[in-house]
């Protein structure tokens, strides 16, 4: 891993009643979006699957990989299209799957 780059992993929660292959498809579209944030390498996005099964949520873990430096940024840049792809769906009450 060079120095002048940082990786980012991310766990995002997610409601059991959403399949693991809905989740894959919107994290993959926002993965999607990811790569175009400033200071992103865009070959180095990947969705790594299931990584906890929690009390009330699946946790999903996503990789990136940025510019040092840059980290907080995109990690909120991520977070934000995350909330933004999953209010789409409704991922979290299980009302629109």
């Amino acid at each position: 891993l060079s120095q002048d780059k940082h990786v980012i992993l991310l766990n995002i929660p997610t409601c059991y009643e959403v399949t693991e292959e809905k989740v894959k498809s919107v994290l993959l579209d926002v993965l999607d979006d990811v790569k175009k944030i400033k200071d992103v390498d865009d070959k180095e996005c990947s969705y790594l699957g299931v990584n906890e099964l929690g009390d009330r949520a699946v946790n999903y873990l996503i990789s990136v990989k940025c510019k040092q430096g840059s980290e907080y940024a995109v990690r909120r840049a991520i977070l934000t299209l995350v909330k933004d792809a999953y209010d789409k769906i409704e991922v979290h009450n299980g009302s629109k799957i």
